[in-house]
Order: C-alpha cells, then sequence, then structure tokens
C-alpha cells in the first residue's frame, strides 16, 4: 500500500481524503445504532431512490416503498451497513441521515 494512503474496512483511502472528510463529519453529534429499514421514496421509472422522510411528492412521478432503504454507507470507506445479525454489518454510528461503521468510529471518533 502506497504511503498516502490509508486502510479502512472498505478499502485503501488517501490520508488527504480521509482527513478532509472526518474533518467535515467531526460537526455532528454520533449515537451508536442498530440499522433499520426505513421507507424509500422511488421515481416510477425506477432512475431515482432516496430515504422517505415524509416530504411532500409527485404521486405521478414517485411512489412510496415501504421498507424499500435497506441500507447505507459510511461516510468515510463506505462500508455497507445494513440489517444483519452480524454487528459489523448491522451497526454503526448515525448522526441522522449519516452513517459511519463502528471501525471509522472507534478509529477517528472516539
Amino acid at each position: 500500500m502506497p504511503d498516502n494512503e490509508i486502510e479502512l474496512w472498505g478499502g485503501s483511502f488517501l490520508h488527504t481524503r480521509i482527513k478532509l472528510l472526518v474533518t467535515r463529519l467531526q460537526e455532528q453529534t454520533w449515537e451508536w445504532a442498530t440499522y433499520r429499514r426505513c421507507d424509500a421514496l422511488v421515481s416510477l421509472d425506477g432512475r431515482q431512490l432516496t430515504p422517505y422522510t415524509g416530504e411532500p411528492f409527485e404521486p405521478s412521478e414517485f411512489q412510496v416503498v415501504e421498507h424499500g432503504w435497506t441500507h447505507d454507507h459510511c461516510g468515510l470507506c463506505n462500508w455497507s451497513i445494513g440489517e444483519s445479525d452480524d454487528p459489523r454489518d448491522g451497526t454503526g454510528y448515525t448522526g441522522g441521515k449519516r452513517w459511519l461503521c463502528t471501525g471509522c468510529f472507534e478509529r477517528f471518533f472516539s
């Protein structure tokens, strides 16, 4: 691995990229949580998918899919966090809309 890279659960990343992201993410309050699916807002053509938080939408263009948002990704290493019996995959730290995997949180924020 090159000297300018850092190894995280999701792979190898440039030190400068991780340092910038850590600085931005430190502004949030993080709490440990078990991941749970949430509703998704899906475009009828299937090209757009986003967590649904109750905002108004155009029914002729979108539909709400119950429990359709199945996972998120760590804001640092892109590790997939979703419902799982394995704590490494099914838990993490959330600041509301963003998630951090346990590995990245423990390494950079605790």
